[in-house]
């Protein structure tokens, strides 16, 4: 007469036991009944592929903005950890609301209920902007040690211009053009010739390359560094039908293949040269001149002379132009600064080599304080109420990456920052 624990249905005559559980065993026997009875809906299993809808996404920006990022197994163990807390929180609000007739629900329940829907999804995002922001510092951290774009343009340049490296696919081009001479002539010299050509081109032009695409991959930039591959595969594949005996068919299209793998290859180095220079040279002038816009402000002083061009791209430099300017401006914000002024100044200076760019950022506000001085661009530092202090430190790392320079000059009165910049190489330089 107190409740209805179960119904059954018996026949006349049969003989039924009756036990009722209570305590441990209960809960238990309970649980199982749920886990039996636990299914996955047409809802449910559209919120299941909306979680792996949020990594796809993710998988799809990082491959888009990260041409050469791999999946690896964190990301797949986010994946999996992300199902499981999906689950589990599933048969939380099932377990839930099976009990619901039997326990006392206060009035945020359905409002907890409707929050637990969703926790898996935020918990998924929440989970990826953690791992976007780690992988991130790490990215910084293997530019800062292994390489950076000033480093990688350098590569280039040196490839470029290498006499001892273009002599060597100029020679090969040239004996493999000829190697019907060479094998109807029986000249042993030139045979040798071809196989001490491969080996300085292992030797010296693998490695070179090599380096050069390892740095693309650091910067996300596209190289086929697979073209120099197929040249030495090749290449070890005409020395193999020259010493046991070829068709002449196969040997020709050998031939036309390296060729045209050296050309391609000389096209591709001057092509991710002109996307280097298109993406990672400034003009310095044009950068200030865009940074100093965003502001609006009268008393922002720059006079540009000329034009120079450094290795920086455009939009980070404007960020970390306007994230000095920005500071300089709330320094100067206060009333006891009548007459504010921030002067900006490109110098090219003659202690240094004739490579380097200076922009100079001057304010006449309340300067920095020593003890604020000894952590500046090394720690999160900020004097202002609602700063988080990753101005400066991200202005040093981006400049960092850049083979560049940032710090501050002594000044009787206010601030006085200096970036050091590498000079682009123009046909000029």
């Amino acid at each position: 007469g107190q409740r209805v624990i179960k119904r059954v249905k018996v026949n006349a005559g049969q003989i039924i036991t009756i036990k009722e559980i209570t305590g441990l065993e209960a809960k238990v026997t309970q649980f199982k009944k749920l886990i039996k009875s636990f299914r996955l809906n047409e809802i449910e299993i559209a919120k299941f592929l909306g979680i792996i809808l949020i990594f796809i996404f993710y998988i799809a920006y990082r491959k888009s903005s990260h041409p050469s990022a791999r999946l690896n197994f964190n990301m797949f163990a986010l994946v999996a950890l992300t199902i499981l807390i999906y689950l589990i929180t599933r048969f939380l609000i099932y377990f839930e609301i099976e009990l619901k007739p039997f326990v006392l629900i206060n009035q945020n329940f359905n409002l907890i209920l409707n929050l637990l829907y969703f926790l898996p999804h935020l918990l998924g995002i929440l989970l990826l902007i953690i791992y976007e922001i780690a992988l991130r510092k790490k990215e910084i951290y293997r530019v800062a040690k292994e390489g950076t774009i000033a480093t990688l343009i350098s590569n280039i340049e040196e490839f470029r211009h290498s006499q001892l490296k273009s002599t060597i696919l100029t020679h090969i081009s040239f004996l493999v053009n000829n190697v019907n001479l060479i094998i109807s002539k029986d000249d042993r010299e030139l045979k040798y010739r071809l196989n001490n050509l491969i080996a300085e081109y292992q030797e010296i032009v693998l490695p070179a390359l090599k380096d050069i695409h390892h740095l693309c991959e650091l910067h996300s930039i596209k190289f086929r560094y697979s073209l120099s591959e197929d040249i030495l595969n090749q290449l070890i594949k005409l020395n193999d039908l020259i010493s046991r005996g070829f068709k002449e068919e196969e040997m020709r299209k050998l031939k036309y293949q390296i060729i045209r793998g050296i050309s391609e290859l000389r096209n591709e180095i001057q092509s991710l040269k002109a996307t280097l220079i298109s993406n990672y040279t400034t003009v310095v002038e044009s950068a200030i001149e865009k940074a100093i816009g965003q502001f609006k402000l009268n008393y922002i002083d720059f006079r540009p002379e000329g034009e120079n061009v450094v290795i920086f791209n455009e939009p980070e430099l404007i960020k970390v132009l306007s994230i000095l300017i920005e500071n300089s401006i709330q320094a100067l914000s206060s009333d006891m600064f009548e007459n504010p002024l921030i002067k900006i100044a490109v110098v090219k200076p003659k202690h240094e080599q004739y490579n380097k760019i200076e922009i100079h950022i001057i304010d006449n506000g309340p300067g920095i304080a020593p003890e604020v001085l000894k952590s500046l661009f090394r720690e999160k530092v900020t004097t202002k109420p609602s700063g988080h202090g990753f101005g400066l430190l991200y202005a040093s790392e981006c400049v960092k990456r850049y083979n560049g320079s940032i710090y501050v000059l002594p000044s009787e009165s206010g601030a006085h920052f200096v970036i050091g910049l590498l000079k682009a190489l123009t046909t000029q330089n």
